[in-house]
């Protein structure tokens, strides 16, 4: 990959973790399948758990403290209600674990427990009390982290460097509706994942770009107004193909990526438009617009959020429909402005 320059058109397909990565992997899982176990028989019987616990391995204690660091920072009104109807007993092995639990003031409400200092999780011990049945849960799922082969599937796209040195690779996958025409990528020297990447021609890379503009057809033979949605990045797409077909070497592509590919947009007037509100809670609700005279989408959307404004102080995104899609589009709200 050293000898990949930027703008290089590559194919590549994620091929599994690194060492490091799987070591990782499997300390998370193990840690948050044996926490949330260990919470649970922590509420059932605190004596007894707590007490097999004090008699183990340091390593067993210093898992133990992490556990209940977990479940005072992450359920702290659960943790309030459990400390509080422990017995004298419970709080002594607790206390024996070197845990510091006082009552706090917690954003502004009542007084809880919580504890003190941090306690991070390491590598689950291997004497950590936990049922046969959980520890089977965990070794199945450090099988598969070991035997994970990755995807059997290549993305197209293009080497870039990044800031910090690493190398990314830019693809033709395009952003959710926050960021729907803004291209995807990763980094390819992840130190946790590894990838395989292929060198291959302009030629290929349209191919892999042709088929990305391939699987918008689906959702856009739906129709409606989602599916208009669909044909605008299509539209989108097919410009970037289009541009790209006309460049004269590798650096462009890069520069096409990362311009604004909105642009030359379908010019129709019509435009589907939503409430970034809408996004957050995903319910969409888009509605369609026609503007006389035409103007550009992020001007819709401003000219719309200002009408509505009064009603509904929240942002809105326009998409302009192209032409193969205004058939979808029914009764659009008529917007008639004139810029003086």
């Amino acid at each position: 990959m050293v000898s990949l320059t930027r703008g290089q058109p590559i194919k590549y397909r994620y091929s599994g973790q690194t060492e490091a990565g799987a070591r990782g992997s499997k300390m998370i899982s193990g840690a948050m399948t044996s926490s949330e176990d260990t919470i649970k028989q922590l509420k059932i019987d605190p004596v007894n758990t707590l007490s097999k616990i004090v008699s183990g391995s340091e390593d067993s204690k210093n898992f133990m403290r992490a556990v209940i660091g977990n479940f005072s920072t992450n359920f702290y009104k659960d943790f309030d209600t459990w400390y509080r109807a422990l017995d004298s007993k419970a709080r002594e092995l607790i206390s024996s674990l070197d845990l510091e639990v006082q009552e706090q003031n917690h954003l502004g409400n009542r007084l809880s427990y919580t504890v003190f200092g941090i306690h991070s999780f390491g590598k689950l011990p291997s004497d950590f009390p936990l049922s046969r049945e959980v520890w089977n849960e965990i070794n199945e799922t450090n099988r598969k982290i070991d035997e994970d082969e990755g995807e059997s599937s290549f993305t197209y796209g293009m080497i870039k460097e990044a800031n910090n040195g690493y190398r990314e690779a830019r693809n033709f996958k395009l952003g959710d509706f926050f960021s729907w025409a803004t291209f995807g990528g990763l980094v390819l020297t992840d130190p946790h994942h590894k990838y395989e990447v292929v060198p291959i021609t302009k030629n290929e890379l349209l191919q892999g770009l042709q088929a990305e503009i391939a699987s918008y057809e689906p959702a856009i033979v739906k129709g409606e107004l989602l599916g208009a949605i669909e044909a605008r990045k299509q539209f989108l797409l097919q410009r970037v193909y289009d541009k790209i077909v006309k460049s004269h070497c590798d650096e462009e592509f890069v520069k096409i990526l990362e311009s604004d590919n909105r642009f030359p947009a379908p010019e129709t007037g019509v435009y589907v438009l939503f409430q970034n509100e809408g996004l957050r809670s995903g319910n969409l609700k888009p509605f369609a617009v026609k503007a006389t005279p035409r103007y550009s989408e992020d001007m819709v959307a401003q000219f719309i959020g200002t009408i509505k404004k009064n009603i509904e102080d929240r942002g809105f995104q326009a998409l302009e429909v192209p032409e193969r899609a205004l058939g979808f589009v029914t009764n659009p709200m008529s917007l008639e402005l004139r810029l003086s």
